[in-house]
């Protein structure tokens, strides 16, 4: 079973670590800075949760892959198989949470006036068609759950990776220069709630149960 936890911006408990303060400090928005709070935040409540340990006493490494910055995908210290992601977007906060095999979370927020003609030209190949807003989300949140799931993130161009049918039963059909990639990747679409779309990636095809739960409880103990 796959958990995820949405969160709204309501309640910003800070649990952050140095690292997440001094990136917090960095922030011109307010609204960025609550979504990074609440990230954080939700992120250690679960992840202890599933540990048995003390939010606080989660330990969090971002290292980066490529470079010696901490921004990369973050690994529960001592977390045994316990693997995570974090996504936010709008008032949409979420925390997957699976053992086993690793997972990428994406949601993104449904913007009416935004250029997504744009915005295409950077996500969508070939092969992909989006006549509305909701579908090229839909694309969109399904590529970066995918690269986010590898721990790769924005590195690789999203025009790389191809999907087939995001809206409804969303599949990984090809990725440039990676042909085996299609058979280990699992994708789900998931219900954020209303205004945002998000999608989940399990590098691991074998099925499994999605559990989606409201984290408002959770957080207001903090």
């Amino acid at each position: 079973m796959v958990q995820v936890w949405w969160a709204g911006l309501d309640h910003t408990p800070d649990l952050m670590d140095d690292t997440e303060r001094a990136r917090h400090a960095t922030l011109r928005r307010e609204a960025d800075r609550r979504r990074l709070a609440v990230g954080s935040a939700l992120l250690r409540v679960v992840a202890g949760a599933a540990l048995g340990r003390e939010p606080r006493s989660v330990e969090l490494d971002r290292s980066c892959a490529t470079c010696d910055k901490k921004h990369g995908k973050p690994r529960i210290v001592d977390g045994d198989d316990l693997q995570a992601s974090v996504s936010h977007s709008g008032e949409r906060v979420g925390v997957a949470l699976a053992r086993g095999a690793a997972v990428g979370l994406d949601v993104e927020e449904v913007a009416r006036g935004r250029d997504y003609a744009a915005l295409g030209r950077s996500v969508l190949n070939g092969s992909e068609h989006a006549g509305d807003p909701e579908t090229f989300i839909a694309y969109w949140t399904c590529k970066e759950a995918v690269l986010k799931a590898t721990g790769e993130g924005l590195r690789v161009p999203l025009t790389s990776v191809t999907i087939a049918d995001p809206v409804d039963r969303p599949r990984l059909v090809s990725w440039t220069g990676r042909p085996h990639m299609p058979g280990t990747v699992a994708l789900y679409r998931l219900d954020p709630g209303p205004g945002h779309l998000a999608a989940l990636a399990i590098l691991d095809p074998t099925p499994r149960t999605i559990q989606q739960s409201d984290a408002t409880p959770l957080l207001a103990a903090f």
